[in-house]
């Protein structure tokens, strides 16, 4: 797992259509972590987390993506370097649509908190 860092992103995107790009860069990219698990563990990646997954016996993986505030920024330095590149046309238009979809939450987060922040200023100012 790599941090999505300006240095990381961009020897990505310089390595773009390339195999194996993690393991090459191992030498090179910032941050790595190396997490072993098994079946009966989860792991929680953060947005934006570069990684790789690589199974020492057959099986299959599973994941659940979510969408928070925080991952309007990972969103945003993916389509600034241009990561969804490597993907099917579908999937690159995909990128975008949860970009948005990222950015709404962060929007609808901050409204929210707006409207509390405004609602405690409000029962304050009306004693």
């Amino acid at each position: 797992m790599y941090s999505p860092t300006h240095h990381n992103l961009q020897w990505m995107a310089e390595h773009r259509g390339q195999q194996a790009k993690l393991a090459r860069g191992t030498a090179v990219l910032e941050g790595g972590v190396v997490a072993h698990t098994t079946s009966a563990e989860a792991i929680y990646l953060p947005a934006g987390c570069l990684h790789g997954v690589f199974t020492i016996a057959g099986g299959f993986l599973m994941s659940i993506d979510c969408t928070t505030p925080r991952s309007v920024w990972p969103f945003a330095q993916y389509l600034r370097y241009n990561v969804q590149a490597e993907l099917e046309a579908y999937e690159q238009r995909n990128c975008y649509f949860l970009f948005l979809d990222s950015l709404d939450v962060a929007l609808r987060t901050l409204g929210r908190g707006m409207r509390s922040v405004h609602g405690s200023r409000s029962k304050t100012f009306s004693r």
